[in-house]
């Protein structure tokens, strides 16, 4: 995504994402469906391709700076516009993995981001659900090493602005595999 600016006057970096108290000095996009300029025609693809009836897996370098703002926290619906990545979920235990970048100070910033769509989607009953089971990699303290996982060293390239790797285990859940079975009568 690109980053996210303030519509505020302010020192240093201008964006609005290093802490939660500031969101409401982002600048929108020009359909209010995000807090970064620039996503409108993002949100509206996923619109048209996705709706509001399917499952969505959202992984992207979000420049969100700070692990206590959620990619939930950027994407907003209006009264025109039903937006399905307003209703994006992270994985559970609420802080995002510093990611960026391979720098002095190292991983400082929590800008790679999962997140799924996590309430009834995609089926006439409602039934089916995307869960983040478990989400590895990054760093959990800001300015600390790289957590290893499946093999994973830290950074693959070791180029300045590279981001740490992350991954996640994703499950689907859906009570219409269950109806579809077929009963065996006795």
């Amino acid at each position: 995504l690109p980053h996210n600016i303030r519509n505020v006057d302010g020192p240093g970096f201008n964006g609005c994402t290093d802490d939660p108290s500031q969101l409401d000095e982002c600048m929108l996009n020009h359909d209010e469906t995000s807090r970064v300029r620039g996503t409108s025609n993002l949100v509206s693809s996923v619109l048209d391709l996705c709706g509001n009836d399917v499952p969505i897996i959202f992984m992207a370098d979000t420049n969100i700076i700070s692990q206590k703002v959620s990619v939930e926290d950027i994407f907003l619906s209006t009264e025109s516009i039903n937006n399905p990545l307003a209703g994006l979920v992270e994985f559970s235990d609420g802080d995002s993995p510093y990611t960026c970048c391979n720098e002095d100070p190292p991983t400082q910033f929590a800008m790679d981001r999962i997140a799924v769509t996590h309430g009834p989607v995609g089926l006439k009953d409602g039934g089916g659900q995307l869960h983040i089971r478990n989400l590895n990699g990054g760093a959990s303290v800001q300015g600390d090493t790289i957590d290893t996982f499946l093999g994973n060293k830290g950074y693959v390239c070791n180029s300045q602005e590279e981001h740490a790797p992350i991954v996640a285990l994703i499950s689907y859940s859906s009570s219409e595999l269950m109806q579809s079975l077929p009963l065996r009568e006795a």
